[in-house]
């Protein structure tokens, strides 16, 4: 009976004065989901889930500063930002508890992560092309604009299952790995993308012009195999639109 009499004065304490447990249990983390509004930018806390074995973000410094601009027009600077190619989102640390926080989509036109080497700029583009048929928007790295442009698309995937140790224990999580996808768009409005990066992949890319766009390789004594190089063969390009009609 004292039992009974004591759990239902707890039950009547809890009603009368909710905060008491409110104020124990809540404490200074945000529950999942939770949105995040500061200067424009809005997005909800993020919790990662299965470990990810392998690094989901591009470049691989964790956080850095940078600048997004809003599909308002408004541009909200100074941010600590990190791409996730894995998921295709952007994150930002919230400073006033450090939160991760993925910014809402929607409201994303491009941004800006300013690394120690330099800007990189990255933007929403739609592409319909394979590997992505299904007409798919992503957030894509600019690297050259011109009647020519050439984006890239920092993409990670998922390559099987592993194991990882921690606290001298062994948790499963997903291998991941970056696989990146560079899109070519032409003045015609077509597309075309490649994956590895090489002179036989751009000449590929277009067949009909295909010896003239080698003669003008080798005449600028251009052989691509990085992505400097691919940036200087769609400069070439652009230089020639002829070829491309």
């Amino acid at each position: 009976m004292d039992c009974r009499a004591g759990i239902m004065a707890i039950v009547i304490l809890l009603l009368v004065f909710p905060g008491l447990y409110a104020q124990e249990t809540s404490g200074e983390t945000a529950a999942p989901g939770e949105e995040y509004f500061e200067q424009g930018l809005s997005g909800s806390l993020y919790i990662p889930g299965r470990k990810l074995i392998g690094d989901p973000y591009f470049p691989r410094e964790k956080w850095i500063r940078g600048d997004v601009r809003l599909t308002s027009g408004a541009t909200v600077k100074d941010k600590l930002l990190r791409y996730n190619g894995y998921m295709d989102e952007l994150f930002w640390l919230y400073e006033g508890d450090y939160s991760q926080v993925k910014v809402d989509r929607d409201m994303i036109d491009g941004f800006i992560l300013n690394t120690p080497t330099g800007g990189l700029r990255f933007t929403r583009i739609t592409v319909h092309v394979p590997p992505l048929i299904w007409n798919r928007e992503v957030l894509g790295q600019v690297m050259y604009e011109g009647d020519i442009s050439l984006f890239c698309y920092r993409r990670v995937i998922e390559t099987g299952l592993g194991d990882y140790l921690s606290d001298d224990k062994i948790y499963g999580g997903r291998k991941v790995r970056a696989s990146h996808l560079y899109i070519i768009m032409l003045p015609c409005g077509k597309q075309a993308t490649i994956s590895r990066i090489r002179r036989s992949s751009i000449l590929n890319l277009f067949p009909e012009n295909r010896a003239e766009i080698r003669r003008l390789l080798r005449q600028n004594r251009l052989r691509p195999y990085n992505e400097a190089g691919l940036v200087e063969a769609m400069k070439l390009l652009d230089n020639f639109p002829g070829l491309l009609k």
